[in-house]
């Protein structure tokens, strides 16, 4: 692969630091770089990929002070496809999301993409494991989903007055979920939402319960007193 090439991302690619899928993602390669005797692809993402992000992705990725225009790839990660826009496209974009963003938008920085890649990796909250593992039915899937990443706006709003990066913010579940106080706040959005199923809810309070650790760091669920009042009612 050369520069100006048009690749996408193959399955299985996650980001390192918000640990969601980038599969499918499309862009140009803008770099090659040779770094530790590895070769890297630096891919600035095309227009509609841009656009397509989820609404506040780019925001937060500025305030973790990682790059959202692109990212970095061994050559593995991507294979060739078609062109679907032009660069003036990408540029438009690109334009039309950083006038809307708070905070210094920087030049890009490969090498310090490349140490993000490395020193960022997330424990990751894997959302089907957790519902296969409470075995809760498929027709509560899409509601507690919903629900976590509810719970996930409601987290930021309550630490900053506003909701930074939108009510639903989906693509911070697998790193704000893994966090046990942060866990909490989806939660009580999956509690206090009565579309969701009695038993899952039940379910879902008792592994709420379990995830409480006082002798861990940090490792106490935002809520924890209404699991332990909501999972014995419901057993009742």
């Amino acid at each position: 692969m050369e520069i100006g090439d048009v690749v996408v991302v193959q399955d299985g690619v996650l980001h390192p630091g918000l640990q969601v899928s980038l599969a499918g993602w499309q862009g140009r390669v803008v770099d090659v770089v040779q770094a530790d005797g590895e070769l890297y692809l630096a891919v600035q993402w095309d227009s509609m990929t841009l656009q397509a992000m989820p609404p506040g992705m780019a925001q937060f990725m500025v305030d973790m002070d990682w790059e959202w225009r692109g990212w970095i790839f061994a050559p593995y990660q991507l294979v060739a496809t078609a062109v679907r826009d032009t660069i003036t496209a990408t540029e438009t974009a690109a334009a039309a999301i950083a006038a809307q963003l708070d905070g210094e938008i920087t030049p890009w920085n490969i090498a310090e993409i490349l140490l993000d890649a490395e020193d960022e990796e997330a424990e990751a909250f894997d959302p089907e494991l957790f519902l296969a593992v409470l075995q809760i039915p498929e027709y509560d899937h899409t509601a507690v989903h919903d629900a976590l990443a509810a719970g996930a706006g409601v987290y930021y709003w309550a630490q900053v007055g506003k909701w930074r990066y939108g009510k639903r913010p989906s693509f911070l579940i697998p790193i704000l979920m893994a966090k046990a106080p942060i866990f909490g706040y989806g939660v009580l959005e999956i509690l206090a939402d009565e579309a969701i199923s009695l038993d899952s809810r039940k379910k879902i309070a008792y592994f709420a319960c379990q995830t409480a650790d006082p002798f861990a760091r940090d490792h106490m669920p935002h809520g924890l007193i209404t699991f332990i009042s909501f999972w014995p009612f419901m057993t009742h």
